[in-house]
């Protein structure tokens, strides 16, 4: 498809291949539409419709939007707008200058910036019967402005520092022409009072000029500044109780208003002592005014000093709270009341399974069962953080479930999704429908708990806020390796990276951005290394400083133990001898011990845990340790990578009902990974276990290489081929078998040793076991730490007790 470039600062206008399209710029809504997606994002429907028809009722909105996205797709194409179950978002063909302007703003480049800005966000445009789009356009239009006006500000010194006047000229000029009302170079002017205020607040503020109530209220703020310093200072170094802090602050804000008064007070004795029969200056009306504003700023400060109570005294409850409340039966009839009853005591009991959970029993939720009590009225009454709500309709062949997440300090939506299914059964719809359901609330709640633990984490929300956009920035690495985009992926890190940074600097004693800088290494260690460039290890170590330096502002921070460790272990395996890598085996396992001591959650420490354990041979605690962290694991943040280990050390034990359990597990949760179809040629490829089955054998090897990121397919494709020549031989045609092994070999530029540990099991399977040691030889000569692997690896339990093997595995006696 051609690409579609959306313009909207200066004017509104959406171009194919350079040429405006003035049929899709003539429907002002359309357009919106797609605006809002490309700036917004993913955008679920149920926003897209409050945005856009607030006024239409749900079917006649829903039939809007989806009239106005077939529009969209018939003008623009099928894949101008994309739809993941309930989200939308724009195509990657389609691109936007608001965008544009906004990655540059976030790395601060503000050339780019004065480049991409002609004029205000949607100059002109207006929607009406949409007032919360208008406000949205409103909001962006202003932080644009701000953005373009900061930025012609630092364009126009650095041209003036440099001595060229002519540019800095020009560039002031267009910023003329763009804002006439004043120039990028020239001072922000004081705010003028606008004619509209009334004339009698005019008329305090210049009587207040002339009085003593300024200098008092500066008095005042400067003193009560000074109190509250000094008792954080007497309570952070534990003089004082912490219950202290809390007191002064409200001393502070009630005693603000008995200050106002009393400089009121002072200013009438001072007038009278001028004259008794002098009148008073301020008028009873300015007097109301006067009165109103100290009402008002009251009222803020009672707002602020609730904020600052602590979460227990305002009744905020842990997100991991949890009630599901009975789903709603919207089909003609209430004929599908059993099924919303049956799906939310499934959903309850699905729940209730995860151990980082508290879910609440149906019989604390039953007794507001079609009640009419609001949402948050339930929620503080349970007691509970996150709601659960859903409802079921029914149609003549199909079942429609609806299920929303909320969050219960705001009632805002976190996540929604629908699931359709046959209606013929609709039972057989609970248990995928009910684990659907499941998977979707554990990966959303965790990010929402993840989000509130940082949230806690730092008192700078500056520090906070740039995390949070760190990782949603990161969200788009993973799809652009799969895809192959390794540049992209690249300046995704980048980017992660340096906000990550200036959080860091934001909030010095916050180890959560120092903790996932190193993870940011640890991924540029897998993007950016190759064979020809041996830079692995020194990104590991990057990743390990970074969590050293975390550990040093909290020694016992269980995610940088985690980081350290991990980190520890790869470097492991480029150790230049068996004993450095058997030191810094020892030292990643004691950190990761202690890490899950700390811990308990920690998925990924488990995981790589159970990685060290299996290359020692000792699989069966590798599989313990790997089935700890499918417990630990209870948001599915690492559940690929803890599924792929059950897989693979269910496949080492030889036990073919766990193989097929965690790999079909694997393959229904995470359909576009490749590790399950490799772990089911690892199976075939053995000398014993499944049935081989030549033609599926290729069948996972295309599987595997399709799956994989692009880049990496040349390099596993000989150790696949490999493999599938071990079926070949298990199957009794040794030729062809040969054929294929010569034809992996010249397929391997690396001359990688794993190569010879795959053709090693092929040549054994053959009966060849002259030529299966002599490979086995050369592989330990290339790994020696694999040798304890190789003591108890099932695929040469046939060499076990041959002495020749036994002095390869333990060394000469």
């Amino acid at each position: 498809m051609r690409p579609t470039e959306i313009i909207t600062l200066g004017r509104t206008a959406v171009l194919h291949d350079g040429v405006e399209l003035p049929s899709l710029s003539s429907q002002r809504r359309q357009l919106a539409l797609l605006v809002f997606l490309a700036v917004e994002g993913p955008v679920s429907r149920g926003r897209l419709i409050s945005t856009f028809w607030p006024d239409r009722d749900a079917e006649k909105a829903r039939h809007s939007l989806a009239q106005a996205l077939y529009a969209l797709r018939q003008e623009l194409g099928e894949r101008s707008v994309i739809q993941e179950g309930d989200v939308l978002s724009v195509g990657p063909e389609i691109s936007i200058d608001a965008a544009a302007m906004r990655n540059a703003i976030i790395a601060e480049d503000w050339q780019r910036v004065v480049e991409f800005y002609d004029g205000p966000f949607l100059a002109g445009f207006s929607l009406s019967g949409s007032p919360e789009f208008e406000e949205w356009a409103a909001g962006h239009r202003a932080r644009y402005a701000s953005d373009a006006r900061r930025a012609f500000r630092q364009a126009i010194a650095r041209y003036r520092s440099s001595g060229d006047t002519k540019a800095a000229a020009a560039l002031a000029s267009r910023w003329s022409d763009i804002e006439p009302s004043g120039a990028a170079d020239e001072p922000e002017a004081e705010p003028e009072i606008p004619e509209a205020v009334p004339v009698g607040w005019n008329a305090v503020i210049d009587s207040l000029k002339t009085r003593h109530y300024f200098r008092i209220l500066l008095l005042y703020l400067g003193a009560a500044w000074l109190a509250v310093q000094f008792f954080d200072i007497l309570v952070d170094r534990n003089v004082l109780a912490p219950g202290f802090f809390p007191l002064v602050l409200y001393i502070v804000g009630l005693g603000f208003p008995v200050a106002l008064l009393l400089a009121w007070l002072f200013e009438r004795k001072a007038q009278r002592a001028q004259g008794a029969t002098a009148p008073l200056r301020i008028k009873a009306a300015e007097i109301g005014y006067a009165i109103g504003a100290v009402a008002l700023i009251a009222l803020i400060l009672v707002s602020v000093l609730d904020r600052l109570r602590p979460q227990d005294e305002r009744d905020v409850f842990p997100a991991t709270r949890i009630a599901v409340l009975y789903f709603d039966d919207h089909s003609d009839g209430d004929t599908l009341s059993y099924l919303a009853e049956a799906l939310t005591e499934h959903l309850t009991h699905e729940l209730a399974q995860i151990s980082a959970l508290d879910v609440l029993p149906r019989n604390a939720v039953k007794p507001y069962r079609e009640t009419g009590t609001p949402s948050d009225v339930i929620a503080g009454e349970l007691g509970v953080g996150t709601l659960v709500e859903g409802s079921v309709l029914g149609f003549a062949d199909s079942v429609r479930i609806s299920v929303q997440l909320i969050d219960a300090r705001n009632m805002s939506h976190l996540t929604s999704a629908v699931i359709a299914g046959a209606g013929g059964d609709p039972f057989a719809l609970l248990d995928d429908v009910g684990s659907e359901i499941a998977r979707l609330l554990r990966t959303e709640l965790g990010m929402e708990i993840q989000l509130r633990e940082w949230r806690a984490g730092t008192e700078s929300t500056a520090a906070w806020e740039r995390v949070k956009r760190a990782n949603a920035i990161l969200a788009d690495y993973e799809p652009l390796v799969m895809s192959g985009d390794t540049a992209a992926a690249g300046r995704t890190l980048d980017l992660a990276d340096t906000l990550l940074a200036r959080a860091e600097a934001a909030d010095p004693n916050w180890p959560e951005p120092i903790v996932q800088r190193g993870w940011i290494a640890a991924s540029r260690a897998a993007l950016f290394s190759t064979p020809a460039e041996d830079n692995q290890s020194h990104w590991f170590q990057v990743g390990i400083e970074h969590a050293e330096r975390a550990l040093a502002i909290d020694s016992e921070n269980a995610r940088a133990l985690e980081l350290r460790g991990i980190l520890r272990s790869r470097i492991a395996l480029e150790a230049e001898s068996e004993g450095e890598s058997n030191r810094l085996l020892t030292e990643a396992e004691d950190d990761l011990r202690r890490a899950t001591d700390l811990n308990i959650g920690l998925a990924r420490a488990w995981s790589r845990l159970s990685r060290i354990q299996a290359d020692r041979g000792q699989f069966a605690e590798a599989k313990l340790a790997a089935q700890r962290a499918f417990e630990a694991d209870a948001f599915l943040r690492d559940a690929p990578v803890v599924l792929a280990r059950l897989c693979e050390m269910s496949l080492q034990l030889q036990d073919w009902n766990e193989v097929t359990r965690w790999c079909e597990l694997g393959r229904q949760r995470f359909p576009d990974d490749e590790f399950f179809a490799a772990v089911e040629l690892s199976a075939l490829a053995g000398p014993v276990g499944p049935e081989p089955d030549v033609d599926l054998a290729w069948d996972l090897v295309e599987q595997t290489l399709r799956l994989s990121p692009p880049g990496d397919r040349d390099d596993y494709l000989p150790a696949l081929h490999m493999q599938a020549a071990a079926v070949i031989a298990r199957a009794g045609l040794a030729d062809s078998a040969v054929a294929v092994i010569d034809g992996a070999r010249a397929a391997d530029p690396r001359d990688d040793p794993e190569l010879d540990y795959q053709e090693a099991n092929a040549r054994l399977i053959m009966g060849d076991v002259d030529e299966a040691l002599r490979l086995l030889a050369e592989f330990l000569e290339a790994e020696p730490e694999y040798a304890q692997f190789l003591e108890s690896d099932w695929w040469f339990d046939r060499l076990h007790d041959d002495p020749r093997f036994l002095t390869l595995v333990d060394g000469p006696n």
